[in-house]
C-alpha cells in the first residue's frame, strides 16, 4: 500500500503521518496474496487515478470534527466513532478487544502498531473504490447516535479543529442521542438546518461543545441541560448516558 501511494505521487501524505498522526487502513495481505486486489493492473497508467482514489479512500485522519460524533450500542456499550478519509468519505469504525470492526462486523486482523502509527487490516471492495457501501449507519449496529447533530455540524461549516483554533483548547463535542432529535421540534429542528437560522444554529453547537481532558461524569455534569428557541419554545436536553427516559418540551 505504501509502494502504491508513492506510485501515484502522495509522498506528501505518508509524511503527514509524522505530523498529522494519520492511520492507514490496509487491506488485508490475504487479499494481495490471493491476488484480489491486482497490483500490476493497478500500476498501469490507465489505472492511475483509480489507484490514487484507492489509496486516498483508505487513509483517515483524526482531526476532523466527524472523528468527535459517536454512536453507542445500549447493550455492548460499543462505541463506534464516524471518520473521514482523505477522499472525503466517511464511515464508522468500532475497535474492541484489539479487533477492528467496522458497522459491528468483526474482522480477522488485529491492528498492526508500525512506526508511523497503526496500520489497521480492513476489508474494502476493489471496484469501485469507493467506501459508500458502508458508509451509511443501520440501525443493526446500534440504538443510540448523534448523527443529527453532526447534520447540524456539516450545515454550519464548524468544526471542532477551527472553534479550537479560535480559542486555543481542544474540545469535546457533546450531542443529543437520536431518540432526542426523534422527539424535537421538527419545526425547529429544521429552521436549525435553514441559512435564515445560521447563528441560531452556531449557537446551538456552542452550547453543545465543552473543553477536553475532563472525565465523561464532568463532561456530562458540564453540558447544558435545556435551550431555548427563537420562538421562545424551551426545551429540556437529555444528555448521552442520561437515565431520563427523553428531551421533554418545557411545558410538560
Amino acid at each position: 500500500m505504501a509502494n502504491l501511494a508513492l506510485h501515484v505521487g502522495l509522498d506528501d501524505r505518508l509524511n503527514a503521518a509524522y505530523d498529522n498522526g494519520l492511520t492507514f487502513l490496509v487491506p488485508a495481505n490475504r487479499r494481495f496474496n490471493r491476488a484480489e486486489i491486482y497490483i500490476p493492473k493497478m500500476l498501469q497508467p490507465d489505472m492511475f487515478n483509480y489507484t490514487r482514489n484507492f489509496i486516498l479512500c483508505h487513509m483517515i485522519t483524526d482531526i476532523y470534527h466527524e472523528a468527535q460524533v459517536f454512536a453507542m450500542n445500549e447493550q455492548s456499550g460499543e462505541d463506534q466513532f464516524l471518520v473521514k478519509s482523505e477522499l472525503g468519505t466517511h464511515m464508522w469504525i468500532t475497535s474492541t478487544e484489539n479487533v477492528v470492526r467496522f458497522q459491528s462486523q468483526e474482522l480477522l486482523l488485529p491492528d498492526q502498531p508500525t512506526n508511523n502509527g497503526i496500520f489497521h487490516g480492513l476489508e474494502y471492495p476493489l471496484f469501485p473504490p469507493y467506501i459508500t457501501d458502508f458508509a451509511f449507519f443501520t440501525p443493526k449496529s446500534t440504538n443510540i447516535d448523534t448523527s443529527d447533530c453532526f447534520r447540524i455540524f456539516s450545515q454550519c461549516r464548524l468544526t471542532s479543529e477551527d472553534i479550537a483554533e479560535l480559542f486555543d483548547t481542544k474540545l469535546t463535542v457533546f450531542c443529543p442521542t437520536r431518540e432526542a432529535f426523534t422527539l424535537f421540534n421538527y419545526e425547529d429542528f429544521n429552521r436549525l438546518l435553514s441559512p435564515d437560522w445560521y447563528r441560531h444554529a452556531c449557537e446551538f453547537l456552542f452550547n453543545h461543545i465543552t473543553e477536553g481532558a475532563l472525565t465523561r461524569a464532568e463532561l456530562a455534569s458540564q453540558a447544558p441541560r435545556r435551550i431555548k428557541m427563537l420562538n421562545g419554545a424551551v426545551y429540556n436536553l437529555r444528555k448521552s448516558g442520561d437515565d431520563r427516559p427523553r428531551i421533554q418540551n418545557g411545558n410538560q
